[in-house]
């Protein structure tokens, strides 16, 4: 495994529920892994459109806000989001806007 899988390997090994998972489960899943790099106030899930994704914030921030554009949510290293969007057919109602360029 490369450096880089390494350290994603322990960082998950650290979030919860990951947490929960034997090593081995955890890397089979780190093949199927996409990484993105979010700059400041780059809007990452939009109200209207679909979200396939679950999110798991490594390092940086995300907010989420509501459909009233109110902050509904500060999240950090080791939160998920996207989550919502997905038990409910894509359909996305808040928006998350990374508030801090990490990834």
């Amino acid at each position: 495994m490369e450096i880089e899988q390494l350290e994603i390997r322990d960082f998950l090994s650290q979030c919860s529920p990951m947490d929960k998972l034997a090593e081995d489960v955890i890397d089979k899943i780190i093949p199927e892994l996409e990484i993105s790099y979010q700059r400041r106030n780059t809007e990452i899930l939009t109200p209207g459109n679909k979200n396939h994704t679950l999110y798991l914030i490594r390092t940086g921030a995300v907010e989420i806000f509501d459909q009233d554009d109110n902050l509904y949510s500060h999240l950090e290293t080791g939160d998920w989001f996207g989550y919502r969007s997905l038990l409910h057919n894509g359909d996305i109602k808040f928006k998350a806007r990374a508030s801090e360029d990490r990834s």
